[in-house]
């Protein structure tokens, strides 16, 4: 079933793409990167939260939509709205990503994931 924001975030979200998000009540932990899968599905990077991996573990195999959708539910917003509401040092950056993580972004961005 399409829908507008779908249809929206199509455009707007690009696979490959690292999207950074902050938890509004726990802004001081490391923020996620969410990554659109080339294959319809999604990636989370830079995450050390037990319970962002669970969440892509209970939801791998839900569109890349479904997954976004449930991180706004989960309470993290976009990093550009956690700056502009000092959630977030303005002068922040995202961290280094891992080898693994590089790794799987370079295979999402060659089609492969």
């Amino acid at each position: 079933m399409s829908t507008p924001g779908r249809q929206i975030g199509a455009t707007i979200i690009q696979p490959g793409q690292v999207y950074w998000f902050a938890h509004v009540n726990r802004w001081k932990e490391e923020p996620v990167g969410f990554v659109r899968e080339s294959r319809g599905g999604a990636s989370f990077v830079g995450a050390s939260s037990d319970v962002l991996y669970a969440l892509l573990y209970v939801h791998r195999n839900d569109p890349w939509w479904d997954i976004l959708c449930e991180i706004g539910r989960r309470g993290y917003v976009p990093i550009e709205i956690a700056i502009e509401r000092s959630l977030v040092p303005d002068d922040w950056s995202p961290p280094a990503l891992s080898d693994k993580d590089a790794y799987r972004i370079t295979r999402i961005q060659k089609g492969e994931i």
